[in-house]
């Protein structure tokens, strides 16, 4: 059957009573407008029992929305205090969730779809939240953009180092992504404490794109983070190295105290703010390789394994997608 607007239907049910009255047979006329018989025939029908009348269209009305808008407004309010406020466990807003509260306020459940029809409405989009940790020192964060990382940066030409930016992550055999419903354009941020098995990795990337990738199976060590460094020592013989990474314990070891005592002026190691990852440009590299491994399920580490290698060498032969991550806003870093 042909496409028509809604609005033309009362002209063809018109045009196909002319034509049946000029003796056009039923098939003829759904033939040249691309109609069904059947459609052609109920028409007719109606035509005969109802007069013109059967041939307006009428104006189509749904179900009357079962939530005013004064109703709507007050679910805002509800929702913006919070899925704990409601007695829910966590900060995650989902359909059934949101259900709940609008039966113990106004009495009335919905089917999930037509929740999510209700979130879209008063503007709340599905969103995967931030994570961020509770003990951030917005204030730390603020001066590090603003003062240290322009210092560091300074401080790196003169010298004539190189900056680089280390991080530690994990992938997991089978990672989990939670989404929530929240106000279009107000990404909610969730508050996390992490720690489960997991295969470790550790990266270092450069401004000009290069990225530098180990791992093994089982949680790192001091000894394994001296290890990392000398490798990249290794790899810039004739420059000497400016490491900004998070405070971690591993970090902090007398193991690497002693091996910038060994290497007295090689490297100079600077802490990022306490719970800020999100000044970490591997952190993005982080996101990437996870994102491009979404949705597929290993079987074992050895599996695993063979699939991360196969994505950092991806990005080692694609330095322009790394050189993007200093660009981000969040990073504060945006080379010369």
């Amino acid at each position: 059957m042909a496409n028509y607007k809604q609005s033309d239907y009362e002209a063809l049910r018109r045009r196909c009573i002319e034509l049946s009255q000029v003796g056009w047979k039923q098939a003829a006329i759904a033939q040249v407008f691309g109609l069904t018989q059947p459609w052609v025939s109920r028409t007719l029908k109606k035509y005969n029992q109802q007069g013109l009348t059967a041939l307006q269209e009428g104006k189509r009305t749904g179900a009357p929305p079962r939530l005013s808008a004064q109703q709507l407004d007050l679910l805002v309010i509800e929702l913006n205090k919070g899925a704990e406020h409601h007695g829910f466990s966590g900060a995650i807003w989902t359909r059934p969730r949101v259900n709940e509260v609008i039966k113990k306020l106004f009495g009335v459940s919905y089917d999930p779809s037509q929740v999510g029809r209700i979130l879209k409405k008063v503007g709340w989009s599905r969103q995967l939240p931030q994570r961020k940790a509770s003990q951030q020192d917005a204030q730390a964060v603020t001066q590090w953009r603003s003062e240290r990382l322009p210092e560091l940066k300074k401080k790196a030409k003169a010298e004539g180092r190189v900056i680089l930016y280390i991080d530690e992550s994990a992938c997991y055999l089978l990672p989990f992504v939670a989404h929530t419903w929240a106000p279009c354009g107000q990404t909610p941020v969730l508050m996390e404490q992490a720690g489960r098995t997991h295969l470790s990795l550790i990266a270092a990337i450069a401004a000009n794109g290069q990225i530098y990738v180990a791992g093994q199976n089982q949680a790192f060590t001091s000894e394994d983070i001296v290890w990392f460094l000398k490798l990249l020592c290794g790899r810039y013989r004739k420059r000497n190295l400016l490491i900004i990474w998070d405070g971690a314990a591993i970090h902090r070891s007398n193991v690497v105290k002693e091996l910038l005592r060994e290497r007295l002026g090689r490297m100079h190691l600077e802490r990022l703010p306490a719970y800020s990852p999100e000044l970490n440009p591997v952190e993005l590299l982080w996101s990437q390789l996870k994102r491009n491994l979404k949705n597929k399920a290993f079987t074992s580490l050895d599996e695993l394994t063979v699939a991360v290698l196969e994505q950092t060498k991806r990005l080692e032969k694609d330095p322009k997608s790394v050189k993007a991550f200093f660009n981000k806003k969040e990073i504060a870093f945006i080379t010369d």
